[in-house]
């Protein structure tokens, strides 16, 4: 089932007014239940804020890939090169365009970067989505969206992540499918595994390894629900080559096995 919010579309003919605001609404939808679809790589005529709550998809520009897991955050600022790979699973998202009159020093992707705080002004959005026709929805939005900025600059300002940490996770997003290894992640940002592993560990309170094992099951999590794929094949979809492994892993995160969870969602 395809359950989504009503769209918001800026009236063109308010350009002028459009001018003085510090965000500028172009477009707004929380997404439920879709599968989204790809886009060809295009320069953006708008800034993107996405907000993924469950399932995973997979941006880009010319260069890089940026996968993204349940609680990142999509930042593409207007006039950078987007593009989106075809959805593997039915995914849980708001995303918003619009336009941007003050400079948020953003990374393309913030990895949880969707906190308490956050889903709390998400909730409102919902709100003000169900009243779409309002006078005053469009100005509601745009405030809203300048919170969820204003939010995410505070938690990058108090969390300073170490830029190798930021390397080593966009490197594990990126080959999360694959064998990875510690000797990989330190011969790709050209430290050793000692230190690469001690400084994560130290800024995200897991190892490298535990990190890219959490990722992988909240990866598998929306494919055991969707229920198109044996659990073997979706252990190895999301990096585990022995289903075993996949198992043991899978229930020391969630408490339940691959079987056990996709059980609980099946329709009786």
């Amino acid at each position: 089932m395809n359950n989504t919010s009503p769209l918001l579309i800026t009236n063109p003919g308010e350009s002028d007014r459009m001018e003085e605001k510090a965000v500028s609404l172009i477009y707004a939808a929380h997404r439920r239940g879709s599968v989204n679809k790809s886009m060809q790589l295009k320069k953006m005529r708008y800034t993107e804020l996405t907000l993924l709550l469950s399932g995973n998809m997979e941006y880009g520009n010319e260069n890089e890939s940026f996968p993204l897991a349940p609680g990142d955050v999509l930042f593409l600022k207007q006039g950078s090169m987007r593009r989106r790979s075809q959805g593997r699973c039915v995914s849980d998202y708001v995303s918003f365009n619009f336009h941007l009159k003050r400079n948020f020093d953003f990374p393309p992707v913030i990895r949880g970067g969707v906190t308490p705080q956050i889903r709390t002004f998400l909730a409102a959005l919902d709100n003000v989505l169900a009243l779409e026709h309002r006078e005053n929805s469009h100005e509601m939005i745009e405030g809203l969206i300048l919170l969820i900025l204003l939010s995410l600059e505070d938690e990058l300002r108090q969390t300073r992540v170490h830029p190798l940490v930021l390397t080593i996770q966009q490197y594990l997003y990126q080959h999360l499918s694959e064998k990875i290894t510690l000797a990989d992640v330190a011969e790709h940002c050209f430290f050793s595994p000692a230190y690469c592993d001690n400084l994560f560990k130290a800024q995200t309170g897991k190892s490298i390894i535990d990190y890219l094992i959490d990722r992988r099951v909240e990866q598998a999590k929306p494919l055991l629900v969707q229920g198109v794929y044996s659990i073997g094949r979706i252990g190895r979809m999301t990096g585990f080559q022995d289903a075993n492994y996949f198992s043991r892993q899978f229930k020391k995160r969630t408490g339940l096995t691959p079987t056990e969870y996709r059980r609980t969602f099946l329709v009786p």
